[in-house]
């Protein structure tokens, strides 16, 4: 139509599909509320479909799934908590239950919008119900291939079972953590960007053997049934096999305005049969990444054959294919995540050659360990391919600065992605040895000049303690001559990477946790591979503690910096970080086994020139409550401050209306999660911080709060 110039006609049929697309959108979110007004109205027995594979977390089993409360003819989608011990289940498993169903919290509202949740549903009791027919034999046969490629695990850490049958409940979310940082996260997601590269490849085996078109087609759409079956054909997995057929379109035919149609087919028809899919992050990248195919797959294969024609011509489809995936799904990626893994260029190097060949392998040999009654050697056979690629992976992502921590909206990342495929579409290369080696060249140029500046000190000019936007969590970023320490992290990996991003940190000279407690240490393993720290320093009874949490702490310390670099404080300690001196003030020793009671208190001097007398202090005592403040007041290791970080997210029980008058502090943070559960923080310990005449700023209502230091003043920055 716009090659005719039939511009009023292109122009009427993009308004029909708008407000056809907003009529279905309107209609959706008609119908989740309805679905919440049912669900909160609702009680006795429930029949539970489960929607996703369980997962294990820190209060036991959930997974989403689809409730139906009998006698009322209505059901709802809701996130459903098993009761304790339960086993995980598994996709399209049903269960019957009594038990309570609750709204979701304000702080998880968004987060259910987007998947068609209405509601939290805890079961007090469950039993399993026994499928029949077709989708019993379905869900059996992905169990017994599952269970073959797990149990036990054989070096590649449920890598295998995750590529192909999309189960990663035996994923360490350490190793998941590791393909984010490489830029490989759809390596273990169900996308049709990589079922496009193994059909890519079968059809290049196949045509290398001379096998007849009719055949080679056949046997890609029975490696698509396959996997659909492995997968128990849940919406995602429909998905991306529709997605890969609009690849496998663009492929065969060579036709780009064919696929390019065939493409938004479907995704006006996946659209139409379920308007949530519009809020779903996974299809967006999903249709990225095929769209990413569709345009650029035979360019840069074409490209690769003129270049690197020594290459084997799966190894250079799979690198095709590979790279035209990401052009447009990386913006959007790093959006998502928060950080922008560096080492995606590399690792998808390194990768291509092995990603199709093991997700190939791991398809077949899941099909053959679900159908043979002795699957052992065909699961080792499977997953030693995985482990290799994972050995790969793991190698990638120990790069320094193989990530950096970035923030940035949704919208602007598409908007990127599209124009740097806009840019690549008019200023293509042409395929001769001179584009190789002057795009070699500007790579490296590139990359050095990256590295080279992400190895300099941010440049600071001053000495500040932000308060972090982190939800219910602390972190104080503590920064001054050119050197940054992190106090805590929150437990909100996303939240944590973009409050970095915003203040451009990429490496911490030392990262402090108070305690083990989740919201101060949680997002501790997600700085791996993506913010260089040299030193995590711990509370010193901590390092011998036997209880699970400070183990917890520990492991997790030593995996991000090695255990020689893991180090203990103790009540008078110091530390120096440019103008600022640390002092430890406490604990004296644990009493509470890592607990609030337990928590490193710091006071925080700062001397501009260096003569022995501050200008100022401030105080931070992470969970640490009134008890230990009358201690520490007692003992004479506290006295009055200038900057107070409020203690426990300002509970009730933070500080009595005495210890807010001996402390008298000038400015108290306060790290609080909008709308939290707990009510942080209490309206008594604010008027008692505030009757003492100090300003309280919150996280919540003020975004990061920065206290900038000089020699005659304080001033007080926030975000919002």
């Amino acid at each position: 139509m716009l090659l005719r110039r039939r511009r009023r006609l292109l122009a009427l049929v993009l308004m029909a599909g708008l407000l056809c697309g907003g009529v279905l959108g309107f209609a959706q979110g008609v119908r989740l509320h309805q679905a919440q007004q049912v669900a909160l109205g609702s009680q006795g027995l429930m029949h539970i479909t489960a929607l996703s594979d369980g997962v294990q977390g820190e209060f036991g089993v959930s997974c989403t799934a689809h409730v139906q409360v009998e006698g009322s003819g209505r059901s709802f989608t809701a996130k459903v908590a098993f009761p304790s011990g339960s086993k995980l289940p598994f996709y399209g498993e049903r269960f019957a239950g009594y038990g309570s169903i609750s709204e979701l919290s304000q702080d998880r509202a968004s987060w259910g919008w987007q998947r068609g949740i209405a509601a939290n549903v805890t079961l007090r009791t469950c039993e399993n119900v026994t499928l029949q027919g077709p989708g019993a034999a379905l869900l059996s046969f992905r169990e017994r291939a599952v269970r073959a490629l797990t149990e036990p695990l054989r070096g590649d850490s449920g890598l295998a079972a995750a590529i192909a049958c999309g189960w990663r409940a035996d994923l360490p979310e350490s190793v998941y953590r590791q393909f984010q940082v490489s830029g490989l996260a759809h390596v273990v997601a169900v996308s049709g960007a990589h079922l496009s590269i193994v059909a890519a490849l079968v059809a290049s085996i196949l045509g290398a053997l001379r096998f007849p078109k009719p055949i080679s087609v056949s046997v890609q759409i029975a490696l698509l049934a396959a996997y659909l079956a492995l997968t128990a054909m849940p919406a995602s997995a429909i998905r991306a096999t529709l997605m890969t057929l609009a690849g496998m379109t663009s492929w065969t035919a060579r036709r780009r305005a064919s696929s390019l149609s065939a493409l938004g087919c479907c995704i006006a028809v996946m659209l139409a049969l379920d308007a949530q899919a519009a809020l779903s992050s996974s299809f967006a990248l999903s249709v990225l990444a095929t769209l990413g195919i569709v345009v650029f797959g035979g360019l840069t294969n074409s490209w690769l054959k003129a270049c690197m024609g020594w290459l084997p011509a799966f190894v250079r489809e799979a690198l095709a294919l590979t790279f035209a995936s990401s052009v447009l799904a990386t913006p959007f990626s790093a959006a998502l995540f928060s950080q922008l893994p560096l080492a995606a260029p590399l690792a998808n190097i390194a990768t291509a050659p092995l990603f199709g060949p093991v997700c190939a392998a791991g398809i077949i040999g899941a099909v053959a360990c679900a159908s043979l009654p002795s699957p052992d050697i065909v699961a080792s056979l499977a997953c030693g391919g995985a482990s290799l690629l994972l050995k790969v992976v793991q190698a990638c992502a120990s790069i320094p600065y193989a990530s950096i921590p970035v923030i940035g909206p949704s919208s602007v990342a598409l908007l990127a992605g599209f124009a740097v495929a806009c840019v690549l579409w008019l200023r293509w290369p042409k395929p001769d040895s001179r584009s190789v080696y002057r795009l070699l060249t500007v790579t490296g140029v590139v990359v050095a000049f990256a590295f080279a500046l992400l190895k300099l000190p941010i440049a600071y000019g001053g000495s500040e303690i932000v308060a972090l936007d982190v939800g219910q969590g602390d972190a104080i970023l503590i920064r001054s001559g050119g050197r940054s320490v992190l106090v805590d992290t929150g437990n909100q990996d996303a939240l944590l990477r973009q409050a970095l991003a915003r203040h451009r940190v990429t490496r911490l000279d030392a990262l402090v946790v108070t305690h083990p407690d989740d919201d101060h240490m949680g997002s501790l393993a997600s700085l791996q591979g993506v913010v260089q720290v040299d030193r995590v320093l711990l509370a010193r009874d901590g390092l011998a503690c036997s209880c699970e949490s400070c183990g917890k702490l520990r492991r997790e310390a030593e995996s991000l910096v090695g255990k020689d670099r893991v180090a203990g404080l103790s009540q008078g300690d110091k530390l120096r970080l440019g103008d600022f001196d640390f002092t430890c003030v406490w604990p004296v020793s644990f009493k509470d086994e890592g607990g609030n009671g337990d928590s490193l208190c710091f006071t925080v001097d700062t001397d501009f020139d260096r003569d022995g007398n501050r200008e100022w202090r401030s105080l931070l005592v992470g969970d640490a409550e009134h008890e230990e403040v009358a201690e520490m007041l007692s003992a004479g290791l506290i006295e009055g401050v200038d900057v107070y970080k409020v203690g426990h997210h300002g509970s009730k029980n933070a500080l009595t209306q005495d210890q807010a008058a001996k402390l008298s502090p000038r400015v108290s943070l306060c790290s609080v999660g909008a709308r939290n559960r707990y009510g942080h923080p209490a309206a008594s310990t604010v008027e008692a911080l505030e009757r003492a005449g100090s300003a309280v700023v919150r996280t919540d209502e003020h975004g990061d709060v920065a206290c900038r230091f000089a020699k005659d003043h304080i001033s007080v920055k926030t975000l919002r």
